[in-house]
């Protein structure tokens, strides 16, 4: 899903710069949004994830004689 939403936003961003400024606005807007998007944002919402949900899960292991 954050995979997803990354190329949703540098798209978007993309748009945006070849709007205002054609070609090198383009490749300028792909280049800056993907590496804040992936470079920056998605890391820390995949710790944010995975913290959130190990922090529902915790596993009791017991030992016990058959």
């Amino acid at each position: 899903m954050l995979s997803r939403m990354g190329i949703g936003f540098v798209g978007l961003i993309a748009l945006g710069g070849f709007f205002t400024m054609q070609y090198i606005g383009l490749i300028g807007g792909v280049v800056l949004a993907g590496g804040l998007w992936f470079g920056l944002v998605m890391p820390y919402m995949k710790r944010r994830v995975l913290a959130s949900t190990t922090a529902r899960y915790t596993p009791t292991i017991t030992a016990s004689r058959k």
